[in-house]
């Protein structure tokens, strides 16, 4: 009696989990009468066992799991050498695979290059009289699919935080277990692994977390080979949310007017981030000490001395970072003075930067266009790129003792500079660009004055605005063009 209860115990225990896992109908429905039919259910009758339809591709296979019952009277028939048969409309077809157990009342075939569309089967079974039976009451249809389903791409379970490892699922449903889809991804960030289960095909992406993936798209591609020769390929694209500390944090400034000693200096910190910057911090460096001077995205400060060092500090919730200093040298008011910027001012604000006097410049234009790029040269040190370098840069290096006196050219007041002159004491001029759109012509305010620094704004095609900055540089800076 013990023996008999434990049997129905395992017996529950077996069909609930069997009833709570993720697996398809027709393996479902399959695996269930088997299960009841070795359980003695049903099985005074003849019955095929198997799902009323399956679905593939187009020139694919499918399986069709399947399981009979026999009269009890025809059981003793049942031999090794019966022949499974697979019948439409009365019709035997070859294009099948047997792949089960008669004797183990296992009818599951495969059905191969499978080219009509809602089509009935009926399983047949032929041992010699008296056991040759068709099992009409229970056919399966086979249907087409136009296209594969797209793949399902499961994302991480939680934010994924730079530094971090990200782990993407992607499954895609098996229509032909001889021939499953090849899964891969794109780009390919990490370790992939791939593992077929039933029919579905899953791949798993594993990759570092980087603050450069952050709203990349990664696509799962299911391509499915199909035996005739034909490929049919399916995607779905997941955008990555990657969470990091600021990143590329930048400090320039602004002269306002008038921008002389007493005069003020708009300073802007960006900062890449995800989430957002959540709070920026300035500082001003004074000799040795370090001085926090304010907070927020923009500051405005007045200017008093000579020489001015600033830096920010970014942060959000997953980290902070500083950025370079900007500093700003103030001459005297006899000798500083300012061209106000002009052009549309959208994009980056940018100043340049470097010690000594100008000695050479770099202008790059598109073709025909508006300038792209430009880039000074203070001293013998190059300062950063300023815009972009489409092609050769035109190029002006500056002789001893020569200085940069009058910028002029060409703006557009809602696009971009399209035309740029410098004008050198010595007379020489670099010109680049196109002479169309409205006018502008820098110069100082002092005859003693030359160029200090250009200001303004770019944009990812090129210079939006430009402003000048006069006076004279510091003394023990020689003009070296080496």
């Amino acid at each position: 009696m013990l023996s008999v209860l434990l049997f129905a115990a395992a017996w529950v225990a077996c069909l609930a989990k069997l009833l709570d896992e993720k697996m398809t109908g027709s393996w479902r429905l399959f695996l269930l009468c088997s299960l009841l039919q070795g359980a003695g259910c049903n099985a005074a009758k003849f019955e095929a066992l198997m799902p009323a339809s399956v679905t593939t591709l187009s020139g694919s296979c499918v399986t069709v799991p399947c399981s009979f019952t026999l009269e009890d009277g025809y059981k003793d028939k049942l031999h090794p050498g019966c022949i499974p048969i697979w019948q439409k409309d009365q019709i035997t077809i070859s294009a099948t695979t047997f792949r089960g157990n008669l004797t183990a009342y296992n009818c599951t075939t495969t059905f191969n290059n499978v080219l009509e569309d809602n089509v009935q089967y009926c399983f047949r079974i032929e041992c010699g009289n008296p056991l040759n039976y068709t099992f009409k009451e229970n056919p399966v249809t086979i249907q087409i699919k136009g296209l594969p389903d797209a793949p399902r791409l499961t994302p991480p379970k939680e934010p994924v935080v730079e530094g971090t490892p990200v782990e993407l699922g992607c499954s895609a449903p098996s229509y032909c277990d001889t021939h499953p889809p090849t899964v891969t991804w794109t780009p390919a960030l990490g370790l992939s692994t791939q593992l077929q289960q039933n029919d579905t095909v899953t791949s798993t992406l594993t990759f570092n977390a980087s603050h450069l993936h952050h709203g990349n798209n990664v696509s799962c591609t299911a391509a499915y080979y199909i035996p005739s020769g034909n490929k049919t390929v399916t995607s779905t694209r997941y955008q990555l949310s990657i969470l990091f500390a600021p990143r590329n944090t930048s400090a320039v400034g602004s002269p306002c007017l008038p921008a002389r000693v007493g005069g003020c200096l708009n300073l802007t910190c960006t900062s890449h981030a995800n989430p957002a910057v959540s709070a920026v911090t300035w500082y001003r460096i004074h000799g040795e000490h370090i001085l926090k001077i304010g907070t927020g995205s923009s500051l405005s400060v007045q200017l008093w001395n000579a020489n001015y060092v600033f830096f920010c500090e970014a942060r959000n919730e997953i980290g902070t970072e500083k950025s370079d200093v900007y500093k700003i040298d103030i001459q005297a008011n006899e000798y500083y003075s300012y061209s106000p910027a002009l052009g549309s001012g959208r994009g980056t604000p940018f100043v340049t930067s470097g010690e000594g006097s100008i000695t050479g410049v770099k202008v790059w234009e598109h073709p025909g266009n508006y300038i792209a790029g430009l880039q000074l040269r203070y001293g013998t040190r190059w300062d950063r790129l300023i815009g972009r370098a489409v092609h050769a840069p035109l190029r002006l290096d500056l002789f001893e003792g020569e200085t940069i006196t009058q910028v002029s050219g060409k703006y557009h007041t809602s696009h971009y500079i399209y035309q740029l002159i410098f004008g050198t004491s010595s007379g020489r001029s670099l010109i680049a660009g196109q002479p169309v759109l409205k006018s502008f012509n820098f110069y100082p305010e002092h005859e003693e004055a030359e160029l200090r620094i250009l200001s303004g704004r770019f944009d990812g095609g090129g210079i939006t605005s430009l402003g000048a900055h006069w006076g004279l540089a510091p003394e023990g800076y020689g003009n070296s063009t080496s």
